[in-house]
């Protein structure tokens, strides 16, 4: 009867000795010299390495890049007398600044830091680091399609990044460079970039360009400039010399803010629209639009010329002018004025509202403290369902316009439900003074 225990502890001790063995591999290692299993270096950095080896120079640059692909930096690079720094031969090139500055401070005559001399090349992209007291930061004018990510140029000779057609620049700061911030022409996006301090405009493109989410600050001239079919979104522009956003014909200028510009807030071209923007303390006008623009939802306040102007075929609505030292609204001919709340406009001899000349609709506007509430100087205007109260002179209407003007009558007191007077008129064209 023993015997039966005595096998049991036999069986398991079998497994255990039986078990290793069927999941091991040979003991004797294959034939043949010892090989490396993981991947070798260059599908670990499939990119080139900007040095003396790899890149060399030549007459005019530290580093020279005559192969299509990606290159990055490994350190700093200084320039010498006379020379630029990284310079781009070939289209189709990606460089990597890997966070390293490129410098040419206390350098006789150094060129600029990333740039090109040869013509007709496309396809460079250059990212992540700084380049500083080169000629140029980025010079590559003459290249198409180029990105340029995350680079700070500043204090820079001359430009701190130019390029040509077909840009894209994101998240870049420009400061203290001697030219424009940046400088790009046609075809462009500019996004998240910071422009400030700079000798001339702090963002400068040509035709169709797109600029959103900047800030421009301080920079001598304009602030953000754009010619025919621009768009200018959620920008702001804070104490340029200059105006502090400019834009040609057919362009949007949307979300904006601009404050202590030399010039004009925002000026534009024909064709344009403003709107939901605001403009203080500008030098002249707070905005001013060309012929057959639209100028809505938009605030100016405390500007020295006129807080919004306009010419021929415009309109200006939803918007509220406020202690500008010209007239709070001008226009020529042509326009429509309708619902804006002007206060406080004309210091010297303005008005709330001032039409020049003939065929505009006045409508639904509200004008307090001024000189003069609206001023129609010359014959052939529509006013109508204005008012106008505490200004020195409410209304000055030039004869042979269409306008009713009635001396609101004023209610008893109101509680509850009901009471009250009509105002004055019933025509529901009437203005009111109050």
């Amino acid at each position: 009867m023993r015997s039966t225990p005595t096998l049991a502890l036999c069986l398991p001790l079998a497994v255990l000795c039986v078990a290793p063995s069927a999941g091991a591999g040979p003991l004797n290692p294959p034939a043949g010299a010892v090989a490396a299993t993981g991947k070798p270096l260059t599908e670990l950095e499939p990119r080139t390495a900007i040095n003396a080896v790899n890149t060399p120079g030549d007459a005019d640059s530290v580093y020279r890049i005559a192969a299509p692909g990606s290159y990055y930096l490994t350190g700093n690079v200084t320039l010498a007398a006379g020379k630029g720094g990284i310079e781009v031969a070939v289209s189709g090139v990606t460089i990597d600044l890997n966070g390293f500055t490129i410098s040419g401070a206390g350098v006789a005559g150094p060129g600029s830091g990333v740039f090109t001399t040869s013509a007709g090349l496309v396809r460079t992209t250059v990212r992540r680091g700084s380049i500083v007291s080169c000629q140029d930061g980025v010079s590559l004018a003459a290249v198409n399609a180029v990105t340029v990510e995350s680079v700070d140029a500043s204090s820079n000779a001359a430009d701190g990044i130019r390029a040509g057609n077909d840009v894209r620049l994101t998240s870049c700061t420009v400061r203290s460079n001697g030219g424009n911030g940046i400088d790009v022409h046609e075809n462009c996006v500019i996004s998240g970039c910071i422009a400030s301090g700079n000798v001339l405009d702090g963002i400068k493109a040509f035709n169709n360009a797109s600029v959103s989410d900047c800030t421009v600050n301080q920079n001598t001239s304009d602030g953000i400039v754009t010619n025919v079919t621009g768009s200018v979104l959620n920008c702001s522009a804070l104490e340029n010399g200059g105006n502090g956003i400019r834009v040609s014909a057919a362009s949007v200028v949307t979300g904006c803010s601009v404050y202590g510009s030399g010039g004009t807030g925002i000026q534009t071209g024909q064709g344009c629209v403003v709107t939901g923007s605001a403009s203080y303390s500008s030098g002249n006008n707070g905005i001013a639009v060309s012929h057959g623009s639209v100028v809505t939802a938009c605030i100016t306040q405390e500007s020295s010329g006129h807080g919004i102007t306009a010419p021929q075929g415009s309109t200006i609505s939803n918007c509220f002018c406020r202690s500008n030292t010209g007239n709070g609204i001008q226009v020529f001919i042509k326009c429509l004025v309708l619902n804006n709340a002007c206060s406080d406009n004309g210091t010297v001899d303005g008005a709330g509202i001032y039409a020049s000349s003939s065929d505009n609709r006045i409508e639904g506007n509200t004008c307090t403290g001024a000189p003069r509430g609206i001023h129609a100087a010359t014959s052939g205007n529509f006013i109508a369902r204005n008012t106008a109260s505490g200004n020195t002179v409410n209304w000055e209407i030039a004869a042979n316009n269409k306008c009713l003007v009635v001396q609101g009558v004023n209610a008893a007191a109101i509680s509850g439900n009901s009471g009250g007077a009509s105002p004055g008129s019933t025509d529901p064209n009437a203005n009111f003074t109050y």
